[in-house]
């Protein structure tokens, strides 16, 4: 059992958040401190997050890598590691069991292996002190997780040989062969891993990544005899093709979009999991409603409540109210939708700032998370005074680059509504750029969307600036 961290914790609570004054840091700030201390010392984007920082300060990652640790000890104003509670794990010796990857499953076809030995020698490192005699897992998945995180960022700088080099994954599971657990705990890591660098990606990119692991991960429940094995991979698929949905959905392909939600609804159902098929309903809901077919996701969202009748979880009931709120806001049915966001409301206030998320999948469900929801659904019903009214605490930083373009945009649409062109079109201008990196078709859709609530013939400085940025990210000439 892991002992949590009150070192750290207590380092973080004497810190003074930057963002509410007399309140203490919060691992979501922290978390992106780190971020930017990481990026100014090194030039390297990393992408940790307030689940990381939980980790940290409940014992379960105890000695973190160099650069977090030099960027938590500036931030957290102490001189060593050890004021931080941080302590070294004790070297065991290798193992014959422990797993090796070897060079050439971590390089593309017809490069030296040398090449990726900085890699390929970290990861094993990483490997050899966390696995187990027997079976091969590492004894603690978020080591496994950290060190996914890496080699994604390690691999994803290699350009056009990424995809390549990724497809050699399979050289390294057939370490695995008597043990399909292991392999599905393998690639469901990087799956998650892949998840935390979609607002760094374009979705297109992230996508053909993403369906190779699909892949392998698909092979291995076939293959697989063990029923356990089989509701895991079913389980890991789920959350995969979930993601994928997503990322098409970011990238306007409507069609995979909906192919991929309903793969993941008919993965949840598989994996026997208590909650998952809920969350796959609630999320292909939100799909279905802001595609066009507001009817049918309101019987959609009726499923996952009642697959969670049983549930008593604040964390799930704050979610799933909130995107009941959605579906009747586009199905303009306004009493539903303010209910179910009160309800939401009261289920947040339950949530304990310590509380994991039940879904390790998903964000941790806040204020700012309840106030975005309450931001687009009041879009939707063109209430632009309580649109306003929630804009500021939705809009706050995050770390979702493509859903923080879009509550900007909604913030856009309720200037715009009255009349407030100037500020409408210097928000949406804010939003394009916040999802600059990813240039996704559905943040491009709704600036366009924005644009049309404008003056046909702009007189305003800032309306003219959005059309020439959004012909120029959808340009005439394709």
């Amino acid at each position: 059992m892991t002992e949590p961290n009150h070192q750290l914790r207590g380092a973080r609570e004497r810190i003074e958040s930057p963002h509410a004054p007399g309140q203490p840091l919060s691992r979501v700030e922290l978390a992106d401190l780190v971020n930017e201390a990481v990026f100014r010392a090194t030039g390297r984007t990393t992408a940790i997050d307030d689940h990381y920082i939980g980790k940290l300060e409940r014992g379960a990652i105890r000695w973190p890598q160099v650069d977090y640790r030099a960027a938590l000890r500036t931030i957290l104003r102490t001189d060593t590691d050890t004021a931080l509670g941080f302590r070294r794990p004790r070297r065991t010796h290798s193992r014959p069991t422990d797993v090796i990857i070897p060079p050439v499953a971590l390089s593309p076809p017809g490069t030296d292996p040398s090449a990726t030995r900085g890699v390929g020698d970290h990861a094993n490192r990483e490997l050899r002190s966390t696995t187990t005699p027997a079976g091969n897992l590492p004894a603690d998945l978020d080591l496994l997780d950290e060190w996914s995180a890496m080699l994604r960022r390690e691999l994803l700088t290699q350009g056009a040989a990424a995809l390549t080099t990724l497809t050699h994954l399979e050289s390294y599971l057939s370490t695995f062969d008597t043990d399909p657990i292991s392999k599905i705990s393998v690639l469901r890591s990087v799956v998650t891993s892949q998840r935390r660098r979609e607002g760094v990606i374009p979705a297109h990119d992230l996508a053909g990544i993403v369906v190779e692991h699909l892949r392998l991960l698909s092979a291995v429940g076939k293959s697989a005899c063990d029923p356990a094995a089989k509701r895991l991979a079913a389980e890991a698929l789920s959350e995969g093709f979930g993601f994928l949905a997503w990322l098409a959905w970011d990238i306007w392909e409507i069609g995979s979009a909906q192919r991929y939600y309903h793969a993941a609804v008919r993965m949840a159902r598989q994996s026997q999991h208590p909650t998952l098929p809920a969350y796959m309903l609630g999320s292909t809901a939100v799909f279905t409603a802001k595609s066009g077919n507001p009817q049918r996701a309101l019987d959609l969202i009726d499923q996952a409540q009642e697959s969670l009748r049983l549930h008593s979880n604040a964390t799930i009931k704050a979610w799933l109210y909130s995107t009941a709120a959605t579906t009747h806001a586009v199905a303009q049915q306004k009493t539903q939708t303010w209910r179910y966001l009160d309800m939401a409301q009261e289920a947040t206030a339950q949530i304990s700032r310590d509380d994991i998320p039940p879904w390790p999948w998903i964000m941790r469900f806040s204020d700012e998370k309840l106030a975005g929801y309450r931001l687009a659904a009041a879009v939707d019903l063109r209430d632009p005074t309580t649109a306003l009214n929630s804009a500021p605490l939705a809009t706050r930083a995050q770390a979702h680059s493509a859903q923080h373009a879009l509550n900007l945009l909604a913030h856009a649409d309720a200037h715009a509504m009255r009349r407030e062109y100037d500020e409408s079109a210097t928000k949406a201008l804010a939003a394009i750029e916040a999802a600059s990196t990813k240039t996704s078709q559905r943040v491009i859709r709704a600036a366009w969307k924005t644009r049309q609530a404008l003056p046909t013939s702009p007189q305003i400085a800032s309306v003219r600036q959005l059309d020439a940025r959004l012909r120029e990210l959808d340009p005439l000439d394709i």
